[in-house]
């Protein structure tokens, strides 16, 4: 049979429908091809989709026909889109330089007409993220929201892998915005928006807003303690200690609402004892903490002037955590002491 550019355009279109029966039939004509190798893209294709092509009829038929050279070159391709493969850093990098030189196009050809497997671009993004090479995987992060803005997944993936960052700040807080209106399922768009408004934008009232929206429909511990972060910067020390006492009560053993009680506790109410005991739960939950140890030395301290307790609770903060340096100055401090 010789195929005219429309009729291999449905086909193509066939074999990327999500309806299995359409997919069967597009197999039964693709039979007929005289030069099945001009398909094998497509086949691949949803081969990397993941798709169990093989449990439809005539996929072998098909498949079997494809020329050695045409599998050849996608093996490297196929293997890639399996995420739980190790791969070494060396083939990754192959790997990007064979796909974008000689692929990536006909990929986005593909998606173009089925912009719902714009998934695949979703996974290699956050796979090479977890390989260690992150602005690829952002770049293909991107692709995915681009290809296919209306999916949840691909919205909040972009947006949690993006740096915290003020240039970022507008996108991040856009793309959030668009995993609210698409599926309002949980707590982590709204946290995340306040997060961006508390720490890069430095609009705390604007992170209220938006903490407390998501924290009335899904009541979380770090989404109180972020609420009670705004406060404390614009002033509202009151407040602030109000929602991380909330946070205890709903969440007894959000170990971080105790340490931020406790700090608040010594460095603004000057109520010592409540802050000792405080953080001697927050020291309970978490004992391997290092800014926990800090926050008693703190109390140790500032509170009770006991220099012995302050120094051995910073040196033990060092010593659960090595990689916390902050104690260094607060033990210079406290050392230069008579």
């Amino acid at each position: 049979m010789n195929w005219t550019s429309e009729e291999k355009e449905n086909l193509i279109g066939l074999l990327l429908s999500i309806d299995d029966n359409n997919r069967a039939l597009a197999f039964e004509i693709l039979n007929q091809a005289k030069n099945p190798d001009e398909f094998s893209d497509v086949l691949h294709f949803l081969i990397c989709c993941n798709i169990d092509l093989e449990v439809l009829p005539n996929f072998f038929f098909v498949y079997d026909r494809i020329s050695k050279t045409e599998l050849d070159k996608f093996s490297m391709i196929s293997d890639f889109f399996f995420p739980l493969r190790h791969q070494s850093k060396q083939k990754i990098t192959d790997f990007l330089a064979l796909f974008e030189n000689s692929f990536s196009a006909i990929f986005d050809g593909f998606i173009k007409r089925a912009p719902h497997y714009a998934f695949i671009y979703n996974s290699l993004g956050n796979y090479l993220i977890r390989k260690k090479f992150k602005q690829k995987g952002l770049y293909y992060l991107e692709k995915a929201v681009r290809f296919y803005p209306n999916s949840f997944t691909n919205n909040f993936d972009y947006a949690y892998n993006l740096n915290e960052s003020k240039k970022n700040a507008q996108t991040i807080i856009s793309l959030y915005k668009k995993c609210i209106e698409l599926e309002d399922v949980g707590i982590g768009p709204y946290h995340n928006i306040g997060r961006i408004y508390t720490h890069q934008l430095k609009d705390f009232q604007k992170a209220l807003e938006y903490l407390t929206a998501g924290n009335s429909k899904f009541p979380c511990a770090d989404t109180m303690i972020e609420m009670a972060m705004a406060e404390e910067n614009m002033g509202n020390f009151d407040a602030a200690k109000n929602y991380l006492e909330s946070a205890i009560s709903a969440f007894p053993d959000s170990d971080l609402a105790y340490n931020n009680l406790a700090f608040m506790q010594w460095n603004y109410f000057k109520t010592y004892k409540e802050a000792k005991k405080n953080i001697k739960i927050a020291l309970k939950i978490s004992p391997k903490d290092g800014l926990y140890w800090h926050t008693l030395a703190e109390v140790e301290w500032y509170g009770f002037k006991n220099k012995e307790k302050a120094l051995e609770a910073l040196h033990q903060a060092k010593t659960v955590q090595p990689s916390y340096k902050a104690a260094d100055s607060m033990i210079a401090e406290i050392e230069k002491t008579a």
